[in-house]
Formats: structure tokens, sequence, C-alpha cells
């Protein structure tokens, strides 16, 4: 069946795939660059919530192509940085940045596009979210995640330059190879997701290695050490970044109408975690006087946390035995 040129979802045609490469574009600077605020907020949501009206069984896969974008932007960014901004200065660095920015997200702008047979009617407010027990359960679980999953993104270089005494070469690698691992995650998982256990299983599981590693973190204290955990903070947090979005829809109900407003308020919850989370590191590594310990214990115990909340959630919404969702 085709509709406009090109099949209806699950997951239609080139037309589909297309919108993985806009969303890639997009994801690119909108974590890679942007990271956070009304500008990642207006580019992010566009970016991988079009992909829900083109894949359902694989929309894993999908959602885990698009994020991939922000591993790249998260290794090519500072990449430019670090080597322009010390020949040709930080205004120009910005005004390099904004061109790179302009020349990828300008295809994107005429790529992304919800599918033809995507509307649900106009969107409904749906008091009865405050009483569905599985999608409050999941909205904290999500909240909690990335109030603390960002910590080590924005502090590794600082950590490492501070505490292990690298040079800047040294600590800005680290962060390249955080991402460099990142990529894998928002990919290897979600395939795993899509072919046999389904998003929340994968994601679980994730949550908590992300959770363990940044526990290791704490007794990082040589350069080898701090790339290793920088490697598997990477790939877990990868995934996590890559499976959340397919995560969230199966929680929200089937009143398509009422779908969009569920997802739009788990991504106000999550909006605020990652605007608000690092801060409260930073306020934290300040009162210890630049001691990381509070810090690490409070990303590390939030994201814990999350990943405790998300098993209610899937036990609330169907039991212990396993399916796959």
């Amino acid at each position: 069946m085709s509709t406009a040129g090109h099949e209806v979802p699950p997951d239609g045609g080139w037309m589909a795939w297309l919108q993985v490469i806009g969303g890639f574009l997009v994801i690119f600077n909108a974590q890679g660059l942007i990271q956070a605020g009304i500008g990642m907020g207006m580019a992010f949501g566009g970016g991988i919530l079009v992909l829900q009206s083109y894949f359902t069984t694989h929309l894993g896969t999908a959602a885990g192509l698009t994020s991939a974008g922000g591993s790249v932007g998260g290794m090519v960014y500072p990449a430019i940085a670090e080597q322009l901004v010390f020949r040709i200065g930080f205004p120009n660095t910005l005004r390099v940045f904004a061109a790179v920015a302009f020349f990828t997200l300008l295809p994107a702008n005429f790529i992304v596009r919800q599918h033809s047979n995507a509307s649900g009617g106009k969107p409904q407010m749906d008091r009865d979210m405050f009483r569905d027990v599985p999608f409050l359960l999941m909205s904290a679980a999500f909240f909690l995640t990335f109030w603390g999953i960002y910590f080590s993104f924005y502090f590794i270089v600082a950590y490492a330059q501070s505490h292990l005494h690298l040079d800047n070469h040294a600590s800005v690698t680290l962060l390249i190879l955080m991402n460099a691992t990142n990529l894998p995650g928002r990919l290897l998982p979600p395939l795993l997701s899509d072919r046999r256990l389904g998003p929340v299983n994968t994601i679980i599981p994730c949550i908590f290695m992300t959770g363990i590693f940044l526990f290791v973190w704490i007794g990082a204290t040589s350069h080898t050490a701090i790339t290793v955990v920088a490697c598997f903070y990477g790939f877990f947090s990868g995934a996590v970044q890559g499976l959340y979005n397919p995560a969230i829809w199966n929680f929200p109900g089937d009143n398509v109408a009422k779908k969009g407003v569920r997802v739009a308020f788990v991504f106000l919850w999550i909006s605020i975690a990652a605007l608000t989370g690092t801060p409260i590191g930073g306020v934290i590594i300040k009162r210890e006087h630049g001691g990381y310990l509070g810090a690490q214990l409070f990303a590390a115990m939030t994201v814990l946390s999350g990943g405790c909340l998300l098993i209610a959630a899937r036990y609330a919404k169907v039991g212990w035995h396993f399916t796959k969702m």
C-alpha cells in the first residue's frame, strides 16, 4: 500500500528513512552543539518525534540512527573548538560553529516532515494521565535518569584537568572518546531492542550500567582508568539516549489525539531534568571547594533511581512476565 508515493507505517520506504537522515542532521546540532535550552528544545523535538509517524517495528533502530547525530556532533564540535579557539579566538570559533550548523540544518528543514497519514485529529488535553500509574512512574523514571546522565559529559574534562592533571588535549580527547563510544551505544542496543527485547526491556539494564559507571568514576584515579570509564559510560549512556524515545511510546496508550500530549509531557520533564541536573552538580562541586564526590554521587544515585522507577513502571504496566515492550 502506498500514499503520496511512499508506504505507510510501519517502516515505510524511502521517505521514512529520509526522515532518519534529516533527524540525524538535526540531532547532530541539537545535542552536539546546542545541548540545552530553547534551541535544543525546538530542534530536538521535531527531529526525533516525527519518526513515530513512520516507524513501528523498527522505531528503535530509526531512533538510534537519528540520535547518533548527537554522538557525531559531540565529537566534531569539541574537535573544532580544540583546533580553532587558540588560533582564531572564541568569537570566530563560534562563527565557524554557526556556519557548520547552518549548512547541516538547511537540508534538514526540507527533509523532516510528518507522515501524511499520521494525523490523529486535534491534540486533546488528557487529565487521565495523572491517574495512569505506569505512565507517571515512567515519566518520573526518565526525569531522574536525565537529571544525572549529562553530568559526566559536562565535567569529565574539568575533572581530568583538576584531579588527574591531564593537559587540555588529553582531557578533551576523553570527551571525544566518550562521544565516540556513545555512537555504537545508540546503534547496537536499539537493534537488539527491535529484534528481541523491546525498548523498555533493553533500556533498563543500560540505565543501571550508566549509573554503575558513574560510581566507578569515583575510583578512577589514573589516565587509563578514566579512559576506560569514559568509554563504557559513553556506550551505555548512548544506549539510554537512543532508546528512551521508543521506550516512552510504550506507555501513552492508544488514543492518538492524546498520545502526543502525553509524550510532550514526558519530554517537558526530561528537558527540566537536563536543564537543572548539570548546574546542580556544579553547585555541589563549588560547595565542596572543587571536590567531585558529592556531585558524582548525586548523578549516580539519580540515574540508578530512574532505573528502579522504570522497573516499577514496567511491572505496573505488564507485571513480571516477559513481554516484548
